[in-house]
């Protein structure tokens, strides 16, 4: 060994580490890396949200303002919402009259539509295409306006996938001269006396009647 290998052997202290040390040392490090990576993205994250816009939100980033419990509905039939045009005063007072089915909301101070009553509005507007077909004229208005119920409803079914079990009846299917030559037994459910869980519809009623009065004079003024 040569003299300047040994004196740098005895000056520099021998480090040595058995596996365990090494893999245990090597898992340190990598965790205080990604521990200052997600550090950074976080405060980088936290900056452009404090540096950008607060209040631009997209409606399904923006929840409804109260908490709306859960409810129990037990089907049943009515005879308070016809499909003639008796029951016309019943269908309409479904939607608060005073505000349309719109709220003001107090976090962004802008209006939207609650889904619920938008979807009583073009269920009764499918109710009176029904009742009163032959009495409308076809313009593209009324078929625009029916085209849009109909898949705005279709849609809303399908989103809420309410997996509730209706129970499944026998019945007699007479013959006819259409398609059953023959007497026989089909299975139905009619869906009546069956207990679904809702949201509670009256605590949603009462916000948006509450929250009329909050609208900025011009708008309540004009309704």
């Amino acid at each position: 060994m040569s003299s300047l290998q040994a004196s740098m052997s005895t000056s520099m202290p021998q480090i040595l580490l058995s596996k365990g040390s090494l893999a245990l040392l090597l898992t340190s490090i990598s965790f205080s890396l990604l521990v200052n990576i997600y550090v950074g993205l976080e405060l980088g994250l936290r900056w452009a949200s404090a540096s950008g816009p607060q209040d631009v939100l997209t409606p399904d980033e923006i929840p409804f303002p109260v908490m709306v419990p859960e409810a129990v509905l037990k089907t049943a039939p009515s005879l308070n919402y016809p499909v003639s045009s008796d029951g016309d005063r019943n269908w309409t007072t479904l939607v608060p009259p005073l505000s349309s089915g719109f709220i003001y909301h107090p976090r962004t101070q802008q209006f939207y539509s609650v889904s619920l009553y938008h979807q009583l509005h073009c269920l009764n507007a499918l109710r009176k295409y029904i009742s009163r077909g032959p009495e409308l004229r076809l313009d593209d208005e009324v078929v625009t306006h029916t085209g849009h119920c109909l898949d705005y409803l279709r849609e809303a079914l399908l989103c809420h996938s309410d997996t509730t079990l209706e129970p499944v009846h026998d019945i007699i299917v007479p013959p006819d001269d259409r398609k059953n030559t023959s007497q026989h037994t089909d299975k139905v459910a009619q869906g009546w006396n069956v207990l679904h869980r809702c949201k509670d519809w009256a605590v949603v009623r009462r916000y948006l009647e509450d929250n009329w009065r909050s609208w900025p004079p011009e708008h309540r003024d004009s309704k």
